[in-house]
């Protein structure tokens, strides 16, 4: 019973990532239409692809800062914090250096690629944000607690849906408004 109570907000946390991307498809493909959709598309594995090896390090690290929590060095814990900072910076930095090479490679279609491009600048941009969330959420589920990370995602997904239709049918910032509500 602790066990899957424990891990029901780690799912339902899985499933709201998703939501991400679900809106974000719904609101380009009815809003900016369909090579904005296929934008996205041709984006979305390179995206993934960042946010796995975000996911990565904070989980990696959130095992080291609860060895350290538990020996009682918090002074430890500020390292890691400041090397997820200059990871973070050196995975925005090779991200935006990557993005058009990897679209070229996948031949992607010259009359999608600007929003590709366009969407992965801003997401690779984001990449600080996101590491720092995640790193967070991580290490609050190594301390025992997975519904504060779960209450973030849950107000990151609602507010995502209203900035996505701000960004992107207000403001008509195209398919990288919907990358900046992400």
């Amino acid at each position: 019973k602790l066990i899957l109570m424990f891990s029901m907000p780690l799912m339902l946390g899985n499933i709201l990532q998703e939501f991400y991307t679900i809106v974000d498809t719904i609101i380009v493909g009815q809003f900016l239409g369909v090579k904005a959709l296929a934008s996205m598309g041709a984006a979305g594995w390179i995206q993934w692809m960042l946010l796995s090896v975000v996911m990565g390090f904070a989980q990696g690290f959130s095992i080291k800062v609860a060895n350290l929590y538990g020996a009682n060095n918090h002074e430890g814990i500020g390292n890691i914090v400041i090397a997820c900072l200059v990871i973070a910076l050196l995975l925005t930095i090779s991200g935006e250096l990557i993005i058009i090479p990897i679209l070229k490679l996948l031949q992607t279609p010259n009359d999608i690629i600007q929003g590709a491009i366009a969407y992965l600048r801003v997401m690779a941009g984001g990449v600080t944000i996101t590491l720092m969330y995640n790193l967070l959420s991580c290490v609050l589920r190594a301390f025992g607690n997975s519904k504060t990370p779960l209450l973030a995602m849950v107000i990151a997904a609602s507010l995502n849906v209203g900035l996505d239709l701000l960004f992107v049918c207000v403001f008509h910032l195209g398919i990288a408004g919907a990358a900046i509500a992400t």
